[in-house]
């Protein structure tokens, strides 16, 4: 199934998904499946619904720390996503508190969330928080790419009026994943492309990008 994501095939990984995960008990196995089945249902654009994926699989102890930091991550990418700001900060700040126990990759993913969403919430960048996530994060990361740090400091880079920025480290990123042949992670990184090149006023750049985003 995250094979199918990666390449693209996201309603292929979800049919894959749903009799695997109707069929496990609950557990850290179960777990797992729900994370790939939230990250999909996230990269489509099923925000709401990934958070609850997530949720659900977050009820289960015993679960490994850097799982459980993850998932939270993505959670509360996925609330902000939804609307749902309150519960993304709480499950933000969650991330990075549970963080501090936890390998580089997560706590990379924890420190550059909680920034994103921060800054969703009226307050100012933490750059500090962003420099360190970066530092922890890892080239070859299986973290979601919304979650990666690399990623939402692009993100906030565009976002907060420095297009040049946003748009070098997103085409940094595209190139990584094209070499990579990450098809569904790819669409996400290009339509950001598209979005800043558009208010850079770079529309041949931002045409390019969009047509990419069909091949």
């Amino acid at each position: 199934a995250e094979l199918h994501l990666r390449a693209g095939d996201t309603d292929v990984a979800l049919t894959v998904l749903a009799p695997a995960i109707d069929q496990l008990p609950d557990g850290p196995l179960k777990s797992l499946a729900q994370s790939i089945q939230a990250t999909t249902e996230f990269v489509t654009d099923s925000f709401g619904l990934a958070a609850q994926t997530l949720a659900s699989a977050l009820m289960v102890e015993d679960l490994d720390i850097n799982f459980r930091v993850a998932a939270q991550a993505l959670m509360a990418f996925a609330e902000l996503m939804d609307g749902q700001y309150a519960a993304a900060l709480r499950h933000a700040s969650s991330a990075v508190d549970d963080g501090e126990s936890t390998d580089p990759t997560a706590r990379s993913s924890a420190l550059a969330v909680h920034a994103l969403v921060q800054l969703y919430c009226g307050r100012r960048v933490d750059e500090a928080a962003l420099q360190t996530a970066r530092d922890l994060e890892a080239e070859d990361s299986r973290v979601p790419i919304p979650c990666r740090a690399s990623t939402v400091t692009a993100l906030i880079r565009g976002w907060t009026g420095d297009l040049d920025g946003g748009i070098a480290g997103f085409t940094e990123i595209a190139q990584s994943l094209r070499r990579r042949g990450a098809d569904t992670e790819l669409i996400y990184v290009l339509i950001y492309l598209t979005v800043f090149n558009i208010w850079r006023g770079r529309y041949d750049d931002a045409s390019r990008h969009a047509a990419e985003c069909y091949e």
